[in-house]
């Protein structure tokens, strides 16, 4: 899931740098809303079959796999429908560089580490506390200077949800991936 959070959230940061027709928006947000809620409900499946079963059987196998497939097949689709973007935009402004600022990979790049900070950060609160300033700092900023002001917004939907999911792992009282 938090792959999926964070490679959404760099679709929608270096999205909300380049003009795109409403229909490229359109499929780019609904992939991202696909692939995030697939995601979400292979975790509700996994987690039901945990607690259906503590002991290892053929059949939770093929049910998890099963979910994990179907995550999959959403995500590759994504990624199709993402080179169809590009495709037909590139001839309609994405081959011009002056549409994107200098810096806007940079900014792709620190708001994803930022996000990647807050949910891996362990329980150190320095690192959170810099981690969601400067991912708050690089949202603010990429929203006074956006073309696409909706992908900027799920850029920091998505963010605060790696925030949460970081926080959540540790208010669960299980360490989050990283922590010491």
């Amino acid at each position: 899931m938090k792959l999926h959070v964070w490679s959404a959230l760099l679709v929608c940061v270096v999205a909300s740098e380049v003009r795109l027709a409403l229909a490229a928006q359109l499929a780019a947000v609904i992939s991202v809303v696909l692939v995030l809620g697939a995601e979400g409900m292979n975790s509700a499946l996994e987690a039901l079959v945990d607690l259906h079963t503590a002991e290892r059987r053929e059949e939770a196998r093929r049910v998890k796999d099963a979910a994990a497939g179907a995550v999959l097949a959403v995500a590759a689709g994504a990624v199709v429908v993402g080179g169809f973007v590009v495709s037909e935009s590139w001839e309609g402004g994405l081959r011009r560089l002056d549409q994107l600022r200098a810096n806007s990979l940079w900014d792709s790049a620190i708001v994803v580490l930022a996000a990647s900070l807050l949910a891996l950060g362990g329980r150190r609160v320095a690192w959170q506390v810099v981690a969601a300033g400067c991912g708050a700092v690089l949202l603010a900023i990429l929203a006074a200077r956006t073309v696409s002001l909706p992908f900027t917004a799920l850029a920091g939907a998505l963010f605060l949800l790696a925030a949460a999911s970081g926080r959540y792992a540790r208010l669960d009282g299980q360490p989050s991936a990283g922590a010491p």
